[in-house]
Parts: C-alpha cells; structure tokens; sequence
C-alpha cells in the first residue's frame, strides 16, 4: 500500500503543470529558427535581398520573482546582406554577398504580463555582445552562377555591441516548457574596419524550443 501511494504521487507530480508562481530559481533551454537579416550599410542601392539563415541558442532563465527574470544566451546567429551590380558595362556583372557568423550573448530582463497559468506571455529587452566567428563573401555571376568565395573575417571588427527587444510566451507542458520568441536585434555599432564604409548588423529572429 505505502509503494503504491508513492507511486501515485510520483505520477501525479509529473502529470500536474507547475504553474509560474512555483517557477522560481533556474531553467534552461534550447531554441532554434529563421534569422531574418536586414543589415543596414551604407552603400545601400536599394539592390539588396532580404537574408535568411538559421539559428540557434541556449537559455539559462533565473527567477527573481513571479514576475521578473533575467535571462542569459548563447546564440549562433548568421547576419549577412547581399547586393546586385547590374551595369551592363562592368567586367563583373552579378550578386555579391556578405556572411557574418557571431556568437551573440545577449543578457535579457524580463517581464512576465501574466504570473500564473500553462501560458505564461513575457516581453523583454537587454544588450546584447556579438562575437565574429567568421566572415565570408561570394559573387554569383549573371550567367554562371557562383564564380567566387573567400574569406574577409579580416575586413570586420571581432565584436559587435547591440540590444535585443522582443516578446515570448511559455507554454507549460508536464515538466517541459514550450519556448516562442520573437525579437529584433539592433546593431549599435559599426562592424566594418573601413572608415569610407558603414555596416551596422540588424535582424528579426523569430524561435521556438523547449525549456526544461
């Protein structure tokens, strides 16, 4: 009788959602999805595409209160922005593309507009430090496609200072929380080494994960 009483509450402590009051200290997570890229530079012609990779993070969410939480990433997150040359008189008609890879860490305070409950909607905001991992160009040409790549990791800065605001829910499921997240990442300052050439990074990244 005492083993199957245990047994009972063991099943009904993993069956019963915690609701957002309990969830105080530490949780983590994994998230992944679309990095919606739209770098700001200034040679912008107007020629530009909109860029989209993927990217992924780890979240670490302490608890100060039912209400507030500061929430500490590990992302890799790829920025980039292209441009088309259509001059019929150039020697090297086509798209050149730009690809930054960082490791961003931003550090986020949140604020949850709804304490209790399975869903839990949060807005936050925070800085956030972006650190380059690689850098790389391509040229397509017009009619042969992709004539060229290499590496330019020597024409950015190693950093990156920005902010990151956005909005999120928690969805919790069991023991496991459900993790959407949507934010803008707005560069503050400028990436490229050249004094005649302004690049600030910026980017809409809208994820999805699990909590735990």
């Amino acid at each position: 009788m005492k083993k199957t009483s245990i047994l009972l509450i063991m099943i009904l402590a993993t069956a019963v959602p915690r609701t957002a009051a309990a969830e105080t200290g530490l949780g983590l997570g994994l998230k992944v999805g679309p990095c919606i890229s739209n770098v700001r530079w200034s040679l912008d012609d107007g020629s530009g595409e909109t860029y989209r990779r993927l990217t992924v993070g780890f979240l670490a969410e302490y608890s100060l209160s039912p209400a507030f939480a500061i929430q500490p990433e590990l992302d890799f997150v790829t920025m980039g922005y292209s441009w088309w040359n259509l001059d019929p008189s150039s020697p090297m008609m086509g798209k050149y593309e730009d690809t930054l890879q960082y490791l961003q860490i931003p550090v986020l305070f949140k604020a949850r507009l709804i304490r209790k409950g399975w869903i839990v909607p949060a807005v936050f905001a925070g800085p956030s430090l972006g650190i380059l991992l690689k850098a790389n160009f391509k040229f397509y040409d017009m009619n042969s496609g992709l004539t060229y790549a290499g590496d330019i990791k020597d024409l950015y800065r190693d950093f990156d200072l920005g902010a990151a605001f956005g909005a999120g829910v928690n969805i919790q499921v069991r023991n496991l929380r459900l993790i959407f997240d949507v934010r803008y990442y707005l560069g503050l300052t400028d990436v490229y080494r050249s004094a005649d050439i302004s690049v600030k990074n910026a980017g809409l990244m809208i994820t999805g994960g699990l909590g735990f």
